[in-house]
């Protein structure tokens, strides 16, 4: 509708409105704020916005309309009295107070600032980080063999996707949450070379044995040159022992 000045200067604006509850009868004489033609929903936005209203009255029934314009009469008290020879309806302003918009405190802003200056300070700090060890992790390489130009990569499983299982398991839901893989395919100190034959699962065979030392992987794969009495020693442990001794010697 229309806006309406009435007293004090104040103009209505649709807005926030008080609770209301309903009565048959009508508000007595006197404490009138204000008689306009106007809807029931304007006259509770403008009660509402009066800080002395009580509640608001009109002659004639009340079926629920409340786009209908009437004579209403806005009051600074409360009472109500029936009419026999005429229908009165009010309405009693239930909330003489209109919650206020909720506004951020000085403190939340403060504290959203500052988590937020330190979460753009991790993310320039980790995307160099991310830009330079995706890559070779894509490529099954540190930055150690990343710096060796005379030779070929000799982790390399043939695809991105074998290479990165060698370092966050085989390929499942795991890749993407921060935890460790469901089915881990290397015991991340050492890592399966090309040359390696390798299970169906994408794990080296060379791994399948709970006896094998991660050491022992370890020099094997980087071609550690080793000491008789070390080959002795790890020959007597048993078959495993020797059929790694044999894997080495050729």
């Amino acid at each position: 509708g229309a806006l309406t000045r009435i007293q004090d200067g104040f103009v209505w604006e649709p807005g926030a409105v008080a609770s209301f509850a309903q009565h048959e009868g009508y508000i007595s004489n006197g404490g009138k704020l204000l008689e306009q033609n106007m809807t029931v929903a304007e006259a509770r936005v403008t009660c509402s916005k009066l800080p002395t209203c009580k509640g608001f009255t009109f002659r004639g029934a009340y079926d629920g309309d409340e786009s209908k314009v009437r004579d209403i009469y806005l009051k600074n008290h409360w009472d109500v009295f029936a009419d026999s020879s005429h229908p009165w309806v009010s309405f009693r302003r239930m909330s003489d107070e209109v919650a206020p918009p909720k506004r951020l405190e000085v403190t939340d802003i403060l504290v959203f600032l500052i988590f937020g200056i330190l979460a753009l300070f991790v993310a320039v700090l980790l995307t160099p980080m991310l830009a330079t060890h995706v890559p070779l992790a894509m490529r099954n390489l540190t930055t150690i063999e990343d710096n060796y130009e005379n030779m070929r990569n000799p982790f390399d499983q043939g695809s991105t996707t074998a290479n990165l299982a060698q370092v966050m398991g085989a390929p499942g839901v795991d890749w993407l949450v921060p935890i460790d893989p469901w089915k881990p395919l290397s015991d991340g100190i050492s890592f399966a070379r090309s040359d390696e034959r390798l299970e169906p699962d994408g794990s080296s065979e060379l791994e399948d044995g709970e006896d094998v030392k991660p050491e022992m992987l370890w020099k094997m794969r980087y071609r550690v040159r080793r000491r008789v009495a070390d080959v002795q020693e790890e020959a007597s442990d048993g078959w495993l022992g020797s059929y790694v001794t044999r894997w080495w010697n050729g």
